[in-house]
């Protein structure tokens, strides 16, 4: 252990919590929704479904969008495919997954209202968990502490405010252009960091 200079970390699940924290935004948001005059313009048949949404079928709507994020990034060919962000794959990866939960005119509906900027920064305010925080501060007495993550730059960095974290760096895998588990996201890392990968 004393040749290790720096510890990189996964943030997603692994320092904060997303379902329950993505969970509340989304029921949230369209709570408050559901109490403009301009909701009566969803199809009717959309606007009842929400209304029935159980607990488990909310948690399965927010799996499914954290699925589509891993699908996103095990997709992505770097100097392929067009570059996307997180923040905007979260915010565009939406319109599947209200259809595939037949809510049926709610992206539309959303997008026309600034609605849909409002449910992907969701993933900005994520709930640490217990011993996140105190655990990186204490890493970071001793060692560079640096997230690692797909997701960018502002989101990393409104996480680790909200969580009070404590990162020393930030890396994302916006730096690199590329999506892990892509190496290139790894041994960049260890480049910008000034260190080998060993």
């Amino acid at each position: 252990m004393d040749q290790v200079k720096a510890l990189t970390f996964d943030v997603f699940g692994t320092c904060v919590e997303w379902r329950l924290s993505v969970l509340g935004t989304i029921r949230d948001v369209l709570a408050k929704r559901a109490l403009e005059p301009s909701w009566e313009t969803l199809p009717e048949d959309t606007r009842s479904r929400i209304n029935d949404f159980k607990q488990a079928d909310w948690e399965a709507l927010v799996q499914d969008w954290r699925d589509s994020y891993k699908v996103f990034c095990s997709s992505f060919v770097p100097g392929v495919s067009e570059w996307k962000d997180i923040d905007a794959h979260h915010r565009d990866s939406l319109a599947g997954v209200f259809e595939k939960h037949q809510f049926h005119g709610l992206y539309d509906y959303l997008h026309e209202r600034g609605g849909l900027q409002q449910l992907s920064l969701a993933w900005h305010v994520l709930a640490p968990h217990a011993d996140a925080a105190e655990g990186i501060r204490r890493l970071g007495t001793k060692l560079v502490t640096a997230t690692l993550s797909n997701g960018n730059h502002g989101l990393l960095r409104d996480l680790d405010s909200h969580g009070n974290l404590s990162f020393r760096e930030f890396l994302s895998a916006e730096n690199f252009k590329a999506y892990k588990p892509n190496p290139e996201v790894y041994l960049g890392a260890a480049q910008k960091l000034g260190l080998k990968p060993d």
